[in-house]
């Protein structure tokens, strides 16, 4: 077994759907399909998508096509699926599951192409794979799923893919974003299986402190299982046996057959785990929550003067989702998300955080991945020192990567100080000076505004300890 005795595991649950599944099911079966919904479906009155728009052709999906236009999703319904479709819809199924934040919402446009004579505009919502989710997410991810199975197998449907990457979380809740995945019947077991092979493997591995976990979560379904060779399968099943043991151990072969339930998932993953605290974990602990520090709220304030349009903002080594909590309170941006390389403090994220993505991000070193995140604004609030002095990245590389993260505005702290604490002597090399800071800064963004947002005082002598720099991509 490959491990790392320090990687802390997730510390929360809190459970898989936001709604209660007996309160969808009613909704479902209530629900009215009416005759004029037909006209929904008269392709005489449908217009083709411009050609300027967008393929994303899934070879896999058996419903229809991703197509992007003008910065909207839409999916294309191939022929031989409209029928099945329209029954699934008239029983208003997806719809209610739209509705609840279980899918993301849709509508039949009054668009059609060539190959697809019926086209839906879906809700456009940012997908982050299960590589930067933390243990509690792949947990909650799955309960999700059992729930959303049970959900339609009283309806005679289920989902022929069980997998995390049609998945992704939207303010921190789980949304299932593959239509294509629900088919008819009440067959469970390949659903299961996967969320077996992904999930609870997953799991399993987070336990044991396998430092491939998140690069077994990285590499997708299709190329998943040879990235386990066949003792380390055989080892995995193992500790499932020895997990099992600790209440049912007929449960061992129902997980091995896809026959377990969303009960038998909840008896064996039923206790949250803790390890050791982390470097970061309690940095933010014994901050006042009730009361903004007097330098995030002049950072906040020159986030609303100069980005009061911006849609998203993400909160880079954001720790436990402090800051951007108090973004959240005080701005209207609709999509905000903290990240950190430190998984306890992303599991703090989750508990102590509203309507906020989170997300496990070392984001100097996964910038090939900045697309997934990228946001109309970033912060990168009193880090920059420890880039530059800690991990000794050269400024003009660490500028680099923070633009790949951004549309357009950063908001970023320059740590005159270097990496001096309370009771110690100031350290810091001849070159490392706002000036420099300042030059380098210009070569990447232009300088909007700079505010010296906290000061300490040494020996009695004051000095700047944070200096905010507003810049806009050239």
């Amino acid at each position: 077994m490959r491990l790392y005795k320090n990687l802390n595991i997730g510390m929360l649950n809190k459970g898989g759907l936001q709604v209660d599944k007996n309160k969808i099911i009613k909704e479902i079966e209530k629900y009215k399909y009416t005759n004029s919904d037909d006209k929904l479906f008269d392709q005489d009155k449908k217009v083709n998508l411009p050609k300027s728009s967008k393929f994303l052709y899934s070879k896999l999906d058996p419903l229809g096509d991703v197509i992007e236009y003008r910065g909207k999703i839409y999916r294309g319904i191939k022929p031989h699926k409209i029928e099945y479709f329209k029954q699934l819809y008239k029983k208003g199924i997806i719809q209610t599951l739209a509705n609840n934040g279980i899918m993301p919402k849709f509508k039949i446009s009054k668009f059609k192409t060539d190959i697809h004579p019926l086209v839906l505009e879906i809700q456009k919502v940012r997908v982050v794979p299960p590589a930067f989710w933390t243990y509690s997410m792949i947990k909650e991810e799955a309960i999700f799923k059992l729930e959303m199975l049970e959900i339609l197998n009283h309806f005679n449907y289920t989902l022929i893919d069980g997998h995390p990457y049609n998945s992704t979380f939207i303010n921190d809740k789980p949304m299932f974003i593959d239509f294509g995945s629900i088919i008819e019947g009440t067959n469970a077991k390949n659903a299961k299986a996967e969320i077996y092979l992904i999930n609870i493997i997953a799991l399993l591995m987070f336990e044991n402190n396998d430092i491939f976990t998140r690069t077994y979560l990285n590499t997708g379904i299709l190329s998943t299982l040879p990235t386990l060779s066949i003792n380390e399968y055989k080892q995995f099943n193992t500790l499932l046996k020895e997990k099992v043991k600790e209440t049912d151990l007929t449960l061992y072969e129902k997980f091995k057959t896809g026959d377990y339930t969303l009960e038998d998932f909840n008896k064996v993953f039923s206790k949250n785990y803790s390890n050791k605290d982390t470097l970061w974990s309690n940095y933010r602990a014994n901050l006042n929550t009730e009361l903004v520090p007097d330098r995030y709220q002049k950072v906040i304030d020159k986030i609303k003067q100069y980005s009061p349009d911006a849609k998203s903002l993400i909160d880079l080594a954001g720790n436990s989702g402090y800051f951007a909590n108090w973004i959240r309170k005080q701005t209207k941006i609709k999509e905000i998300i903290t990240t950190d390389f430190d998984e306890n403090a992303v599991e703090s994220a989750r508990k102590d955080t509203t309507d906020i993505s989170v997300f496990v991000l070392n984001f100097t070193q996964m910038s090939d991945r900045a697309d997934l995140f990228k946001s109309d604004a970033i912060c990168a609030l009193a880090v920059t020192h420890h880039i530059l002095l800690s991990n000794r990245y050269s400024i003009a590389s660490m500028f680099d990567i923070l633009k790949q993260y951004t549309n357009k505005h950063v908001y970023v702290e320059f740590c005159p100080l270097g990496l001096w604490s309370e009771g110690q002597e100031i350290k810091i090399p001849t070159y490392y000076n706002e000036d420099w800071f300042e030059d380098n800064f210009k070569r990447f963004f232009k300088i909007i505004d700079k505010e010296v947002v906290q000061k300490v005082n040494i020996s009695g002598k004051e000095y700047s300890h944070r200096v905010l720099y507003v810049g806009e991509i050239h």
